[in-house]
């Protein structure tokens, strides 16, 4: 016979199995509410922080070109300018306005050109032998004097973006799209401002600003973990400042932007996009020119990857689901031990501590199938019960059927199943035995009685014993074998009642009251 206990821990496992999916739902669901929760309050964490550093260096850019503005409103109130302006003919006002203009550049480095166009008469033109000694016609808006000496001279016209917005619309200033410089070829934008003499407009001069200094320091530099950069890009999608240089104006770049362009455009300033393959969150920012004329939008961008910002939130729910394994498998722990405790308590019997019927009944499931054949029932009745109750107590009869219980588990080991069916009756099952073995068992049975009554002769302990052994394939082989040791028991019974009645008289007569105080 198997342990006593296989089958409240088989019917646990069962009763584990119902629960166990209900309860790794309800794990799963709690982690993916925890990691929802926590990626959500991450992720605003994160943009905060981002428009905090989006809003300082959107300030801090408005600042740099607003100085710019002061700057260029000095030169432009220049009288060498003013004079070039209003006179481009005259080559003596054009080469101090140069002079000017080469060494206001030579002390500021950080522009690549300054430019002077005149407002000429639109069906007005003139051949001008530049610094440079080439010879250029100079039209309404083209450039005549630089501080580059003679590099941009000839260039722009006055249908040009920079100038167009001062020449035709009368705007006092204008900020260009970001292009490839007239000069260099490098990444750069113009600041224009119109250029006045007595109230009337004369001319523009015009301030070629690389973008590397202006955004270097303010944008580029700019770092957030360890995959996070800003950019900038314009309305068309276009780069126009990147830590990666070959990005700058690249047309290739901005068709893998177009759907961030598109986002943006949009009015979209927070969001998840996957670009090369890596799923990015981009925070934008739309750059304000603080009220300053401008061809073209500018939009500054602050990119992560998405992994690196729930980096924290995935580490954090590890660690919650380290905790909340341990505390299901408590659980499960928990549970499969009171399972088996509440099913072993259902299963015994509350006064001899033996097996009952309900647990005879659920292991001959497991009988029936064959496997542990042969199959040996031994049927136990004890003699007298219900006149040792009426004569002495039930008190009495309790008692003698605890020892009776206890005597006949002492005479089987653990894998054979001694139970109390219920009032007067006990049974034995022993699994792949013999008809010897059992015989032999039912003997120590006899002999653990025989002694105990020489011992305890208050009150005689009386049992009588039939046992059958059969092959069981189903349950009505097990319950034939059952049948049969019950009948043999009965037939044993009959001719130990008289028996016992007397022997029960002659010790009542003997003891008196003095009843089992041995085994109390």
């Amino acid at each position: 016979m198997k342990n006593s206990t296989s089958i409240p821990k088989r019917v646990a496992v069962r009763y584990l199995q119902l629960i166990l999916p209900v309860l790794l739902i309800l794990f799963v669901c709690l982690a993916g509410t925890i990691y929802y929760l926590d990626s959500r309050n991450q992720m605003r964490i994160n943009q905060d922080v981002s428009d905090k550093i989006l809003d300082q260096a959107n300030k801090t850019l408005q600042t740099w070109i607003d100085d710019q503005l002061v700057v260029l409103a000095m030169l432009a109130d220049d009288a060498r300018v003013i004079e070039a302006c209003a006179q481009p003919t005259d080559v003596a006002a054009v080469a101090r306005a140069n002079d000017f203009l080469h060494s206001f550049h030579e002390k500021n480095g950080f522009y690549e050109n300054i430019a002077l166009s005149s407002n000429l008469r639109p069906d007005f033109s003139f051949e001008l032998t530049a610094v440079n000694g080439r010879k250029y016609v100079i039209k309404r808006g083209v450039f005549f004097a630089d501080s580059t000496r003679g590099d941009s001279i000839g260039k722009s016209n006055a249908e040009h973006p920079m100038a167009k917005s001062i020449y035709d619309e009368g705007k006092p200033n204008v900020i260009t799209h970001v292009y490839r410089s007239l000069i260099y070829g490098n990444p750069a934008f113009i600041i224009s401002l119109p250029v006045r003499k007595d109230g009337v407009f004369v001319g523009a001069i015009h301030v070629a600003m690389p973008m590397r200094h202006f955004t270097d320091k303010f944008v580029n530099g700019v770092k957030m973990g360890q995959t996070g950069y800003m950019f900038m890009l314009d309305q068309k999608g276009l780069p126009i400042s990147h830590p990666e240089k070959s990005f700058i104006l690249s047309e290739e770049m901005a068709k893998k932007y177009e759907t961030v362009r598109a986002r943006i455009v949009n009015g979209e300033e927070h969001f998840e996009q996957v670009v090369d393959e890596a799923d990015k969150t981009y925070h934008v920012m739309k750059f304000d020119f603080h009220g300053i004329n401008h061809v073209s939008e500018w939009y500054l961008i602050l990119v992560q990857n998405t992994d690196e910002i729930l980096a924290s939130s995935i580490h954090f729910v590890w660690l919650i689901s380290v905790f909340l394994v341990v505390a299901f498998l408590l659980v499960i722990a928990v549970v499969y031990l009171s399972t088996v405790k509440l099913l072993q308590l259902g299963f015994r019997d509350s006064l001899t501590g033996l097996y009952n019927r309900n647990y005879l009944e659920h292991e001959l499931l497991r009988l029936a199938t064959g496997r542990f054949n042969p199959i040996g029932f031994i049927s136990i009745d004890v003699d007298g019960l219900k006149l040792v109750n009426d004569t002495c107590g039930h008190t009495a009869g309790d008692v003698l059927l605890t020892a009776v219980g206890r005597m006949i588990k002492e005479c089987f080991n653990h894998n054979d199943l001694v139970i109390r069916l219920g009032g007067d009756e006990f049974a034995v099952v022993m699994q792949m035995t013999d008809g010897a073995s059992v015989q032999e068992a039912c003997q120590r049975v006899r002999d653990k009685i025989a002694a105990h009554n020489r011992v305890n002769g208050a009150v005689p302990v009386s049992v009588s014993i039939g046992w059958a052994i059969g092959q069981a394939s189903d349950t009505s082989s097990i319950n034939a074998i059952i049948k049969e040791a019950d009948a043999l028991m009965y037939w044993e019974k009959e001719g130990n009642r008289l028996q016992y009645s007397v022997l029960f008289a002659e010790c009542l007569s003997q003891y008196g009251q003095q009843l089992f105080q041995a085994d109390k």
